[in-house]
């Protein structure tokens, strides 16, 4: 929403151009402003809900630790994982967190999501995937 009142204020400046003693500048810094506002705001509530998360893969199961505590899932409770969305390329994306987005299914309890933002996320979500559906399955 901050991005497109950040849009529309620079749509609204731009469009006043044709007058007289009319600067452009003030309203492009102004929705650049806003849009680099919203991005930070993304990232502070990221930094924010999700500080510490790490994920350890075993032979015996999958540990989450957050700054909650650590949970432990063992293999036989995965159900599998699967990406949430179109994994999206470019750095922002992944600096966002939404370059790839995913979820652990877990058969008792409460699902494991992550995206981009755990280190090596693709890797991560190959790893699962080898170990709850077997080498050379789908």
């Amino acid at each position: 929403m901050v991005t497109w009142i950040g849009v529309t204020i620079s749509i609204a400046y731009i469009a006043d151009a044709g007058k007289g003693g009319f600067s452009p500048l003030p309203g492009l810094v102004l929705g650049v402003g806003l849009v680099a506002l919203f991005f930070g705001v993304v990232r502070l509530a990221q930094s924010v809900l999700r500080p510490g998360e790490r994920f350890d893969v075993g032979d015996d199961g999958l540990l989450h630790h957050t700054s909650r505590g650590d949970r432990f899932v063992p293999w036989d409770q995965v159900a599998g994982v699967r990406e949430i969305g179109v994994t999206r390329s470019g750095d922002l994306a992944v600096w966002l967190g939404s370059g790839l987005r995913a979820v652990v299914v877990v058969r008792k309890g409460r699902n494991i999501r992550f995206n981009s933002l755990a280190g090596d996320a693709n890797l991560l979500l190959w790893t699962i995937q080898q170990r709850v559906q077997g080498p050379g399955r789908v």
